[in-house]
Formats: structure tokens, C-alpha cells, sequence
């Protein structure tokens, strides 16, 4: 089983390249690993749970996980609340007195 920052060598094409593991992805009910090799190129490999990930031979497989990878990894800051417009739009909304409509006596006992 292979996490994020392994490194593994592996042979493509009849050419050996050295990856380290950048991601693991699920795209359609299958786990993949995502790796980049020495040159800044990411390969797609099959997490099969074995000693080594196979690689995914199906270039347009491929690219789709890449694309689907790349497109949560733009939008994954739902959850950021620092940085997040979202999130900055709502905090000043809710901290507006529109929404308090009753007159409270601070020094009255209820």
C-alpha cells in the first residue's frame, strides 16, 4: 500500500522512471494513485493494494482523472474559512441586526 511522498521506480514505454506519489483518487469507484517523476510529469497508476501500482495504460482514462484531480484541487477551499468569499460574504451578513426583531432590555430579567 502506497501514501502520499513514496517513491517507487517503475518502467513505461521501456523507459525507468523514478515517482513519488502525489494523490490518491477515487474516479468512479476505483482507487488510483497519482505520481509525478523526476521531470514534473504526473502518471496515473492503479492502486491495486500490491507491492507496486500498475500503470493505467489507458491514456483518455487517464487524462479524465488528471482533469477530474486537477478540478477538486481548484475547488476544494469550501472549508477554509480565512480565505474562502463565501464564507466571508455570510460572516457579514449574520453579524447585521436585520435579523434581530425584537427590542431586548439588557437589564430586564425574563
Amino acid at each position: 500500500m502506497f501514501s502520499l511522498g513514496d517513491y517507487f521506480t517503475k518502467e513505461i514505454s521501456g523507459n525507468e522512471y523514478d515517482f513519488e506519489i502525489i494523490d490518491n483518487v477515487t474516479y468512479e469507484s476505483e482507487d488510483y494513485l497519482l505520481a509525478d517523476n523526476e521531470e514534473g510529469d504526473t502518471f496515473v497508476f492503479i492502486d491495486n493494494d500490491g507491492d507496486e501500482p500498475e500503470y493505467l495504460e489507458e491514456l483518455d482514462l487517464a487524462d479524465e482523472i488528471l482533469d477530474f484531480w486537477r478540478y477538486s484541487q481548484d475547488n476544494n477551499n469550501i472549508g477554509d474559512w480565512e480565505e474562502d468569499e463565501y464564507y466571508d460574504r455570510e460572516d457579514r451578513v449574520n453579524t447585521s441586526q436585520d435579523f434581530d426583531n425584537e427590542n431586548y432590555d439588557e437589564d430586564s430579567d425574563y
